[in-house]
């Protein structure tokens, strides 16, 4: 998550838009630590999705031509779900990455790739 939100937040241009978007991360990675819910990725989750649906409701509606920062707060919580899924799908629930379930497909069975 740490090495997401640096590679990202350095291609953001605008000031207002990085912060926001490092703000995002850091209270996704604070969702994610021991502290918070321990190593229960279910929790994590919940609590992503609780805060994907309840940050836009809290953005000040505002007229922004240079930035966008709403969307770039939205940008790091959903990056922040797509980690802990993808976590939890290759670590949890043992499914193949879909790089690997493509070229099963096209040989034609569940050969090792």
């Amino acid at each position: 998550m740490e090495s997401t939100c640096v590679y990202t937040a350095s291609r953001i241009p605008n000031d207002k838009d990085r912060l926001a978007y490092i703000k995002a991360m850091r209270r996704c990675y604070y969702i994610c630590s021991e502290e918070a819910n321990g190593n229960a990725l279910a929790r994590m989750m919940k609590d992503l999705r609780r805060l994907e649906y309840e940050a836009p409701k809290s953005f000040i509606r505002r007229f922004e031509i240079f930035s966008n920062v709403k969307r770039h707060y939205l940008l790091g919580v959903t990056q922040s779900i797509d980690i802990v899924s993808s976590i939890e799908k290759r670590f949890i629930t043992g499914q193949a990455s879909p790089d690997t379930t493509f070229i099963r497909s096209i040989l034609g069975g569940r050969h090792e790739v």
